[in-house]
């Protein structure tokens, strides 16, 4: 996670996993650092954070998550899990393209369906969100699967800024952030 602490930008994130090359060896590692910036978002954000009790990567999951969603192990197509404070969860699903216009295909988050489809594992969930760095995402996914759906796309990550990239490096050097409560407005 070197890499997410050396940069200052989503512009500058993105241009160090562009450098990395397009082999199948690069693009495993731009989908784990895609993948870990994604949890340090969701940690920080306001709008997310102040809901999540706990978020951990798919090869963390505790075994009573793992038993209580019914997941397999090892498990595939569900990035991150987010435990949730009114005791649901959320499953994540991130996907990297160097290339925003290339966007999400259906075919891509398919086992993410799959899996979060399973009764035992969609009773629990409240959301499921699909992250990622392209633009949008195919259209057939929103027809087929029009329930507990968010997204995340390019237009909220290409927004993260030095501000962001500090927060994240907190978090990675385990401080604990909490977000700052919005001042009401003053009456008129």
């Amino acid at each position: 996670m070197n890499t997410i602490k050396l940069c200052h930008s989503w512009k500058e994130f993105e241009k160090k996993l562009g450098n990395l090359g397009s082999s199948p060896k690069f693009n495993k590692i731009k989908g784990d650092l895609f993948e870990e910036l994604t949890r340090l978002y969701f940690l920080s954000d306001p709008t997310f954070s102040t809901k999540i009790i706990n978020i951990w990567n798919h090869s963390n999951i505790p075994q009573n998550v793992i038993d209580e969603l019914g997941l397999l192990q090892p498990e595939i197509g569900v990035d991150l899990i987010a435990e949730i404070k009114d005791g649901t969860y959320w499953a994540i699903q991130c996907k990297f393209h160097q290339d925003r216009t290339k966007n999400v295909t259906y075919d891509e988050v398919s086992t993410f369906f799959s899996i979060t489809e399973r009764k035992q594992t969609y009773n629990k969930l409240s959301h499921r969100i699909i992250c990622t760095s392209a633009n949008s995402i195919s259209n057939k996914v929103a027809k087929a699967h029009a329930e507990k759906i968010g997204y995340l796309t390019a237009s909220e990550f290409s927004k993260l800024n030095e501000n962001h990239f500090k927060v994240f490096n907190k978090i990675l050097d385990g401080i604990q952030i909490k977000p700052k409560p919005f001042e009401p407005r003053a009456e008129m």
